[in-house]
């Protein structure tokens, strides 16, 4: 079975530990944003064509900057 250890210099390379040891939930915040965006452009049909348009930039800009998030 393959496996994969990252070493770390702390107190140097704190910032990068932490990412580390949290990026399941960077990974859920994501997701979660991704989520309220679609809810909002398909459940608001009062939001106006600028904010809509805003919305879905967003959203494309999630989906195109990290795609593996949305594989």
């Amino acid at each position: 079975m393959p496996r994969a250890s990252l070493e770390y210099e702390l107190p140097e390379e704190e910032t990068d530990f932490s990412h580390a040891c949290n990026g399941e939930d960077y990974f859920g915040a994501l997701r979660a944003m991704d989520e309220h965006l679609r809810s909002r452009l398909k459940y608001t049909p009062e939001l106006s064509s600028e904010v809509q348009e805003a919305l879905e930039g967003v959203r494309r800009f999630l989906r195109e900057f990290i795609p593996e998030v949305f594989a």
